[in-house]
């Protein structure tokens, strides 16, 4: 959420902004290549607005996307954090692994201390979450897409 308020304040990230922004993309995308490798769908930045939530906006955002999928004959993915983990299991998506943003440098200025501080306090836990062709997903007998031989 900061770094999208900071985008509009500032569309193009520069200097040290840029050197964090770059580090989480980095590590955001990492685990896509070798699961997004065949025809899917990605649900991709679906957020509703704090004042907004638990009237059923993300529900209809996950149904419409669902729907299409299954239409499409698709698998789908998303990335969550902690607050979306539910809502996108509800619609039928398996979290297969977290995995944790932050960003480093050597000798960090004072600036660069300060962004971190805003933007990722600690290694900030996102969760890879799938979706099998069809949305039906049973421990111990569905293989990932990615596994199968």
């Amino acid at each position: 959420m900061v770094l999208a308020r900071r985008h509009a304040e500032q569309p193009l990230a520069q200097g040290e902004l840029k050197d964090i922004s770059n580090q989480l993309i980095t590590q955001f995308m990492a685990g896509r290549p070798p699961r997004m490798n065949r025809p899917h769908l990605l649900i991709q930045y679906c957020f509703v607005s704090s004042q907004h939530r638990r009237r059923g906006a993300g529900h209809l955002l996950m149904e419409w996307g669902c729907k299409l999928a299954d239409e499409m004959g698709l698998e789908a993915f998303v990335e969550s954090t902690e607050d979306g983990k539910a809502l996108y299991e509800a619609h039928g998506f398996h979290a297969v692994n977290p995995f944790y943003l932050h960003a480093d440098t050597k000798d960090p200025s004072d600036e660069w201390k300060a962004l971190k501080e805003e933007i990722t306090p600690e290694p900030y836990c996102v969760w890879f979450m799938w979706r099998p062709k069809g949305g039906i997903f049973e421990p111990g007998k569905t293989v990932y897409s990615w596994e199968e031989k």
